[in-house]
């Protein structure tokens, strides 16, 4: 019960804290990256006889993801073990 509204306050008080905070703009040299990228995604698409770019694409996108998904897990792992959640000791 005390761990639930200190983790109510604790989103209301970012939530608050996103509201009060002005919206970033883009910076101007973001802008021409993605024009970029669309045009290195199209020479390499040409490759597409000799190299399979959608397969290494696929490949590269679950792989980064499996990478990436245990990193998340511990991550949660870490914050939640810090609540007790109304059992244990919190010494």
């Amino acid at each position: 019960m005390i761990t639930r509204t200190i983790i109510q306050l604790l989103g209301g008080l970012v939530a608050w804290l996103v509201t009060i905070m002005p919206a970033p703009t883009m910076p101007s040299w973001y802008a021409p990256i993605p024009g970029f990228l669309a045009s290195v995604g199209s020479a390499v698409s040409q490759f597409s006889y000799w190299l399979p770019v959608s397969l290494i694409s696929t490949m590269l996108i679950f792989v980064t993801g499996a990478r990436i998904f245990p990193v998340v897990i511990r991550i949660v792992r870490v914050v939640v073990s810090l609540f007790t959640g109304g059992g244990g000791s919190a010494a």
